[in-house]
């Protein structure tokens, strides 16, 4: 949000309510942004032929 209103803060006139929008939307998005880096890709499995449905019933 610092950044934000240090970069527009001249040039537009916000409200409160407004700010605490861009707030939280920041907030939101920084916390998406985290989750999708800390997650990677999914591992591959070691064996894909164990998990086919055909070969659950055969254990």
């Amino acid at each position: 949000m610092a950044i934000f209103l240090g970069a527009f803060g001249d040039k537009l006139k916000l409200g409160t309510w407004e700010k605490y929008s861009i707030l939280a939307f920041g907030i939101f998005a920084l916390l998406d942004i985290r989750q999708k880096h800390m997650m990677g890709p999914a591992p591959e499995p070691e064996n894909p032929e164990d998990q086919t449905a055909e070969n659950s019933d055969k254990k």
